[in-house]
């Protein structure tokens, strides 16, 4: 039971206030964790999920949710495109079906971002119902934080700051007349 760590963390919301860093999250849990727990803690990450989908426990509801997450993206943005998503789609629960397409039919890509993250977030508080300064509570604070996070780096500035650094270095060879071609 983890009632000293979990109590002394901040209360994440979708807009907190205060945001605790995740190198300082993970140093606090290494510090107070068995190495055993620490590991699964450390396997908890929002990308490279699917690994977790043939385990146990909270990482594999966890898993299972984001994959059926991203099956029904894949049908709603197959409708848009006219491509096929039987390709991309592994089995899973269908839910948030409303909410998910009005995400991918926004006509602002971060507002669509933000709005998947929102679901996202609440899967986790969903997961989190019932479980109380457990090992479960930890990773679900875990993938919370790795979530706020995200949504606190996607800004307009930022996001303008990214693309033009990127036009820049794929456009500066162009201006610059360099030899573009590969290999013979």
């Amino acid at each position: 039971m983890y009632y000293y760590l979990l109590s002394s963390l901040p209360y994440l919301t979708e807009s907190p206030d205060l945001l605790p860093g995740i190198e300082e999250f993970t140093a606090l849990c290494r510090e107070q964790m068995p190495p055993a727990d620490f590991a699964l803690l450390s396997s908890a990450r929002l990308e490279h999920y699917e690994h977790l989908s043939e385990g146990q426990g909270i990482l594999k509801k966890w898993a299972l949710l984001e994959m059926a997450l991203r099956n029904e993206i894949a049908r709603e943005r197959s409708r848009t495109t006219g491509f096929s998503y039987e390709p991309y789609v592994a089995e899973g629960a269908s839910w948030y079906k409303d909410r998910i397409l009005q995400a991918v039919q926004n006509a602002s890509p971060l507002a669509a971002e933000e709005a998947l993250l929102s679901i996202r977030f609440e899967l986790l508080c969903g997961l989190e119902s019932g479980r109380y300064f457990t090992l479960d509570n930890v990773i679900i604070y875990y993938l919370k934080l790795q979530l706020l996070h995200r949504m606190s780096n996607m800004n307009k500035a930022r996001g303008e700051e990214s693309f033009s650094t990127a036009y820049q270095s794929i456009q500066a060879p162009l201006i610059n007349g360099d030899d573009l071609s590969v290999g013979e």
